[in-house]
């Protein structure tokens, strides 16, 4: 798998050129779908998480801005890359319904230690005993430092 994204330097994500438009793509999406909003986020090397919330209200699918997504991207990359056509992005991609606040939390915590957990090959499960009290902890360190 290539990381053409960008790499991981000291427990962050430095950003390519190319994981710079991915970075930018991801933040227009309420721009161009009214009925989503978008959450925590992160650009990996050769991936990407993050969150999407749809209004109950939506017509809008996920699959609909996601196919739109990868596709404004895999055209700009390849636009400044020089080349047609070539696929940046894997066929499907993993889609989980949040049903509470705990698991928001909890996916948000996993999204934002991604980079830190690069080296180490770490899954979400990894992280499954923490209490509520140790992800808001967490996540509160990293807001404060990504300000």
């Amino acid at each position: 798998m290539k990381f053409i994204l960008g790499k991981v330097s000291d427990d962050q994500t430095v950003l390519s050129p190319f994981g710079k438009i991915v970075h930018k793509c991801w933040n227009t999406i309420p721009a161009h779908f009214v009925d989503a909003e978008i959450d925590a986020f992160i650009v990996m090397p050769n991936h990407i998480h993050g969150i999407i919330h749809l209004k109950e209200s939506s017509s809008i699918q996920l699959g609909t801005i996601l196919q739109n997504f990868k596709s404004v991207t895999t055209r700009r990359i390849n636009q400044l890359q020089r080349t047609d056509g070539g696929s940046i992005w894997q066929r499907n991609y993993y889609e989980h319904i949040i049903r509470n606040e705990r698991s928001l939390n909890f996916i948000r915590l996993y999204i934002q230690l991604n980079p830190v957990m690069w080296d180490q090959n770490a899954k979400m499960e990894d992280l499954s005993d923490l209490t509520e009290e140790r992800i808001e902890e967490i996540l509160s360190r990293f807001r404060s430092r990504n300000l």
